[in-house]
């Protein structure tokens, strides 16, 4: 557990190292074409479970 810690303090203090070198960088979620690509997905799902049913009911 604590390796895991560590690695992610790590990994977080890169990201700030890198962020203060280039204030443009973004997380892979805030980019415009992954939050498309995401809602895309979501619509797809939903008019699935519009047409099958939702399995997570009981019937």
């Amino acid at each position: 557990m604590a390796r895991v810690v560590n690695e992610y303090k790590i990994s977080q203090e890169r990201i700030k190292q890198e962020q203060t070198k280039e204030p443009g960088i973004k997380h892979h979620e805030q980019v415009e074409s992954k939050q498309n690509s995401f809602v895309k997905q979501v619509q797809a799902m939903t008019n699935t479970l519009e047409e099958m049913g939702n399995p997570f009911l009981e019937e």
